[in-house]
């Protein structure tokens, strides 16, 4: 794959001429990004943290969700995220791309796996950008319950002591990626697939809104990818 690329807006991969793939910075809203990339159309959902994915090319009016997907050429399927993970796929094969808003919620739920389900992969390509990561993912017992029983739903072997790392007074750091790892190994045992990662932490970041840094004050941070003509 291409190293990322970066302007005023955000972090951004061209794969030639048939994929764009771009993760947003705090400073840029959606009309900006429909100026800049003039030649795209934009689609939205009205994301709730369920593990709902929707069809973006029947997008009629907002649909409520957290992943859409198309088969469309121009169409920029966006997310939006604070510390949240943005998950953007693509896949030539069947010329299929997918957007997810995973939050720790969503992982749990496996919104990635419930839209995986909802389309044919052969062989996807996946891009994560920025979101909250393990230094700055600190969690009490609820959460760390939640998290580990679905790590082990997948039946394959991690090292939670690392990525599932107790710390005083209760409290855990998640590696929510090795979530993601494990889920992914196990929805494609027998097909190829790769992950391509912007590891930067949003907490820590001052590129990007983060709602466990700012609380309330915090915008959203627009992400998008899109199949081009």
């Amino acid at each position: 794959m291409t190293t990322w690329l970066e302007n005023e807006y955000g972090f951004y991969k061209n794969i030639g001429s048939k994929y764009l793939i771009f993760f947003g910075k705090k400073n840029v809203s959606v009309d900006a990004l429909k100026k800049y990339y003039s030649s795209l159309s934009f689609y939205e959902i009205k994301q709730t943290h369920s593990n709902i994915c929707v069809d973006a090319d029947h997008n009629t009016e907002l649909q409520i969700a957290d992943a859409h997907y198309s088969l469309s050429k121009n169409k920029a399927i966006l997310i939006k995220t604070a510390d949240c993970m943005p998950i953007l796929a693509f896949d030539e094969a069947t010329s299929t791309i997918l957007s997810v808003h995973a939050g720790w919620r969503g992982i749990e739920n496996q919104v990635t796996t419930e839209s995986l389900k909802t389309i044919s992969l052969k062989n996807p390509h996946f891009f994560i950008g920025p979101h909250i990561l393990q230094d700055s993912f600190e969690v009490k017992d609820d959460a760390y319950n939640l998290l580990l029983k679905r790590a082990r739903t997948y039946n394959l072997s991690f090292d939670q002591k690392t990525n599932f790392m107790p710390i005083d007074d209760g409290k855990y750091k998640i590696n929510l990626l090795s979530i993601i790892d494990l889920e992914l190994k196990s929805f494609f045992k027998h097909n190829p697939y790769s992950v391509d990662l912007l590891k930067i932490d949003t907490v820590t970041s001052p590129l990007f809104h983060s709602y466990r840094r700012e609380k309330e004050n915090a915008g959203r941070n627009i992400s998008f990818i899109a199949q081009l003509s």
